[in-house]
């Protein structure tokens, strides 16, 4: 249900800049009572900035935001709380050494008495109450955070953001790591908000998203809008076009020879935790697919083979040779690379610069007697922010400035550059842009075609029916079935995991 009444939330000529970036440049966006309204945009063309001076992350230089056409300033984020507007961000934002109910009402602790004593009764109570909105029952309030799955902790952050009386909800890629079933419920939840006259700022990756739930469609480009139109009057291909302002050349469908020759060999690896006798071969030039639901062992299948999980019982071989894998550092010298789901978390050094972030793994070539070559490595990480397309004002600027998407390049950029022969891909495309992901897809069949083989682990089956040779389909940390390379398909890789 969208109103036609005055709008909840509206941005007059906002402009933003950091050091050597103008972020937003004189962007109006508004939203209205009871409407989704899309954000779209590549990966730094303002997006994150725009929502961030919203929720008061970020402070605005320039411009007027008004909230029921009443001129506001947002200092902090407990301005923006206060003025109902609720967010939800890409990246986790829960306390995981504490439990849900706590991470729920933090900073709306119901008390007892004067003292400030907590009322545990109504704090339970009142999560199960928002847990409920949600038709969320499997997740107790008293567990700790750090003891949910990431589907169930991306459902905490949504419950999280619901428990202010919000106007307006952003919500940042709330879908990352969802379940199909669990992306339904979310529907329902924002389609209930609607209905409330809540308005909602949507941002996702997912194009289908877009035309399932979303009423108006506003798209940014270098930090300007370059148009708010009703989702009924665009399609998928003039959002691209608004996009990325640029044509995307895709490569041959057909997929890269495999050169042949047994490059990986695991057999019948067992851990603690999760994987139960997993055994398969990988061949060079090989691009073999993971898929399976959450919680399956894809991705502690990746961590094994390169070293970070420990193996209980069960072998890897590489070239023949059995790999002793006490730490990452043996499978690095053994030729592999593991591009990880969580880039902030594992796969960056948030407060080194891009240049030393890229040339990281590399040390050893470009330092090999303690001492970095510099004009080497300042070389080599210019030449992979060019392939990449890497959006950065200079190789010295810190990564935790990029955008997510930008991020996630210069993650792959620094395996690209260590030369590596198997490439483990958790989740490669997460947080990318429409641009962004052909270019990654360009990378990933060119690395296949030169010899070097890789395992994808990926949530969208039409990467790994377009990309992979073979699927494997994981199921409670065994692989049930392997699809060959005539029969890959996104049927047959949904069949594999429903049935």
């Amino acid at each position: 249900m969208v109103s036609n009444t005055e709008p909840v939330l509206k941005l007059d000529r906002v402009s933003k800049s950091f050091p050597g970036v103008k972020a937003l440049d004189c962007v109006d966006f508004e939203v209205l009572p009871g409407e989704v309204h899309v954000l779209l945009g590549e990966n730094g063309a303002g997006k994150s900035t725009l929502i961030k001076i919203i929720s008061g992350a970020y402070s605005k230089d320039e411009g007027i935001m008004y909230i029921c056409g009443e001129e506001v300033e947002i200092s902090g984020p407990m301005d923006a709380i206060r003025l109902g507007i609720s967010t939800i961000y890409q990246e986790f934002n829960l306390a995981p050494h504490l439990s849900v109910a706590e991470n729920l009402l933090m900073g709306n602790v119901p008390t007892s008495n004067r003292l400030g004593k907590i009322d545990w009764t109504r704090m339970f109570d009142e999560s199960i109450a928002l847990l409920k909105q949600l038709d969320i029952d499997d997740i107790e309030p008293g567990t700790l955070v750090r003891d949910l799955s990431v589907a169930q902790q991306r459902l905490v952050e949504i419950a999280k953001a619901l428990s202010v009386n919000a106007r307006v909800v952003i919500m940042d890629e709330p879908t990352a790591c969802l379940t199909r079933s669990e992306i339904e419920r979310l529907f329902q939840v924002i389609e209930s908000l609607t209905q409330k006259g809540v308005g909602i700022i949507y941002i996702s990756h997912r194009l289908d998203e877009v035309f399932e739930i979303g009423n108006r469609v506003t798209v940014l480009r270098d930090g300007r809008k370059v148009g708010t139109l009703p989702i009924s009057e665009v399609t998928r291909d003039d959002l691209i076009a608004l996009m990325i302002g640029r044509t995307v050349e895709k490569e041959s469908s057909t997929l890269p020879p495999i050169a042949g020759g047994e490059l990986l060999r695991v057999e019948e690896l067992y851990t603690r935790d999760k994987l139960r006798g997993v055994s398969f071969s990988l061949q060079r030039g090989e691009i073999l697919g993971v898929a399976g639901l959450l919680g399956a062992g894809r991705s502690e299948l990746l961590k094994v083979i390169f070293g970070v999980d420990p193996i209980e019982s069960g072998s890897v071989y590489v070239d023949g040779k059995r790999l002793l894998l006490r730490s990452p550092k043996d499978a690095i010298m053994a030729g592999i690379a593991l591009l990880t789901e969580d880039r902030k978390g594992t796969g960056l050094a948030l407060s080194l610069s891009v240049r030393e972030n890229i040339s990281l793994a590399s040390m050893d070539v470009l330092a090999p007697k303690g001492v970095i070559d510099l004009r080497e490595e300042e070389q080599v990480a210019k030449s992979m922010v060019a392939r990449l397309r890497i959006r950065t004002p200079g190789l010295e600027q810190k990564v935790v400035y990029l955008s997510g998407g930008n991020q996630q390049k210069v993650v792959f950029a620094k395996w690209l550059c260590r030369n590596c022969e198997l490439l483990l891909l958790d989740e490669p495309s997460k947080g990318i842009d429409v641009g962004a992901k052909q270019e990654v897809y360009n990378l990933v069949s060119e690395f296949a075609r030169n010899g070097g083989s890789v395992i994808m682990v990926s949530s969208e089956l039409s990467e790994l029916a377009d990309l992979c040779h073979r699927v494997l389909i994981m199921q409670d940390g065994k692989i049930v079935r392997e699809i060959q390379t005539d029969d890959v398909s996104e049927q047959s890789i949904l069949e594999a995991l429903v049935s």
